[in-house]
């Protein structure tokens, strides 16, 4: 029996599949490295994030009033610092959330030295989100957080100031009057009562949807059956 060989279709067909398996090899092997050099980038991205927002939450529900409604040290406003009031760009109120400094926490000199060094720690604070830093921009388009200890009653300034989250676009606040959503409040002039809730919405420069945060004031007593209107400048 005469034994065949390959014919030129047959080869060409060969060459072609073999051809094809190597693209589709290239082409899961660069996926592949791809998706390995994304997920570390992803996952820093995502836990920056959920820093962020575990931190504003523990700094949130801890806003608090004093009982004297003549303290002027203790308060729940928002303001624009250029000025314009139908554009709020910074939320500022007194907290008992606020926790120690990293740096505060690490050191190990004596007590003296690092109330002498980081002023008091603890208690009442006023704390301050805003895409508007005090100082100078340290991070161009950054959500600040400015924290001093204890609050002066002035809104406008004092503490320490530090980019709490980068590479945002826009924010943005809202308070829960127990009965709607409301982009102003003012212990100042108006009645001195705590939001039911707070509503952060935000967005990074990196992506095109909003992140939304909603924290429940848990020392407020804002309700649907008693709810409050901010008359603001009233």
């Amino acid at each position: 029996m005469k034994r065949r060989g390959l014919t030129m279709i047959e080869l060409l067909i060969a060459l072609a599949i073999t051809v094809m398996l190597i693209v589709a090899v290239s082409f899961a092997y660069g996926a592949g490295m791809q998706f390995q050099m994304r997920v570390p980038e992803q996952d820093a991205a995502m836990r920056r994030i959920v820093q962020f927002e575990e931190r504003a939450r523990r700094i949130i529900e801890g806003a608090y009033l004093t009982a004297d409604e003549t303290d002027q040290t203790s308060y729940f406003t928002a303001l624009s610092t250029s000025g314009d009031l139908t554009n709020l760009d910074t939320m500022v109120f007194t907290t008992l959330g606020a926790p120690p400094t990293s740096a505060f926490l690490a050191s190990t000199e004596e007590f003296e030295v690092l109330n002498e060094r980081f002023g008091p720690q603890g208690g009442l604070a006023e704390v301050a989100f805003s895409i508007v830093p005090v100082g100078e921009a340290t991070v161009e388009g950054a959500l600040y957080l400015r924290v001093q200890r204890p609050a002066d009653g002035d809104v406008t300034q004092g503490g320490t100031e530090s980019a709490i989250l980068e590479g945002v676009e826009t924010f943005a606040f809202e308070f829960f009057n127990g009965t709607e959503w409301v982009a102003e409040w003012d212990t100042f002039t108006a009645q001195r009562r705590l939001p039911a809730a707070i509503r952060l919405t935000y967005r990074l420069v990196d992506e095109d949807v909003d992140r939304v945060l909603t924290v429940r004031v848990p020392l407020s007593d804002v309700t649907p059956e008693d709810p409050i209107v901010q008359e603001i400048g009233g």
